[in-house]
């Protein structure tokens, strides 16, 4: 509400800013008001089919999430007819492990949305704070308007990166400022994109961080943002189905956690590492070969 109230004066600060701006070009290049925006115009139109493409593709995205809970509600409403359809084509003996399969799904999906909603948190507190920080205006609705935004990878955290950037440039008079925020919005995407999401939402749904990661790329070939947002529910949805099908657990191993502790990007494996450089122990089989 009080970014709201505060929109004419920030739309007055912007034309302020804008105005500055075009004195500024114009006395490095003796180009008028009028030709700036007259090659604005030009650039514009030229590139006018790559932002209408853009645009499409961010109108495509929300109508599709707009969906999410109209499937989700029939799911869930269809759900008893769900689980007679999988007994019905099943052998007998083998209902009490589809049950138990059904039962292991709906704790992945709930676990994965946990896990969105903590790295939505996370992401809200670091960029609120670097925002804070720097001095921008409104720090704590820009952070928790890119931390939901970022569900919708790169277009989310782009569309709330800029947003910040524009408020910088606009408030405060630092010329630095915008550079900062840019500086923020890029290194929390690489900590969540890298570390954060892999290990809370890989690890809420038993999917190892190196198959997440591959699951977000395979996602966005295949479907787009769409498939980066659904790709990992779906690969734990996999992996719950691989293991209670004997012949497929291997590849349920490879997919998961399981033996992985001395090996997972955590902050304390890294910390085990750093001390392992500058200590030392022996082999266990070093006293052995001396005996």
């Amino acid at each position: 509400m009080a970014f709201l109230n505060n929109l004419p004066e920030l739309t007055v600060q912007l034309d302020t800013r804008l105005n500055d701006i075009q004195a500024y070009i114009e006395r490095q290049t003796n180009l008028t008001p009028t030709h700036q925006i007259d090659w604005l115009k030009n650039e514009i139109s030229t590139s006018g089919s790559l932002f209408s493409g853009a645009l499409s593709a961010t109108t495509s995205t929300f109508a599709t999430m707009a969906l999410i809970p109209l499937y989700t509600f029939f799911l869930l409403f269809y759900r008893d007819k769900i689980q007679l359809f999988f007994e019905k084509i099943t052998p007998e003996q083998q209902h009490y492990t589809v049950h138990q399969i059904i039962h292991r799904i709906k704790e992945v999906v709930q676990s994965y949305l946990s896990g969105v909603i903590i790295v939505m948190f996370i992401v809200s507190a670091m960029i609120s704070t670097g925002l804070a920080i720097i001095g921008v205006p409104y720090a704590i609705f820009l952070g928790v308007l890119a931390g939901i935004l970022n569900v919708i990878p790169y277009i989310g955290i782009l569309t709330a990166a800029s947003l910040a950037i524009l408020m910088a440039a606009i408030t405060l008079g630092n010329p630095s400022a915008p550079l900062f925020v840019l500086f923020v919005f890029l290194g929390t995407h690489l900590l969540e994109a890298n570390i954060i999401t892999p290990n809370i939402v890989g690890s809420k749904v038993s999917i190892n961080p190196l198959a997440s990661i591959l699951a977000l790329i395979i996602g966005e070939e295949v479907w787009g943002i769409v498939g980066m947002i659904l790709f990992i529910p779906l690969l734990g949805i996999v992996k719950v189905m691989f293991d209670n099908i004997k012949p497929l657990e291997p590849y349920a191993f490879i997919l998961g956690t399981e033996g992985q502790d001395e090996h997972s990007i955590s902050w304390r494996g890294t910390w085990r590492r750093v001390k392992r450089i500058f200590i030392r122990k022996p082999h266990p089989n070093m006293d052995k070969n001396q005996e």
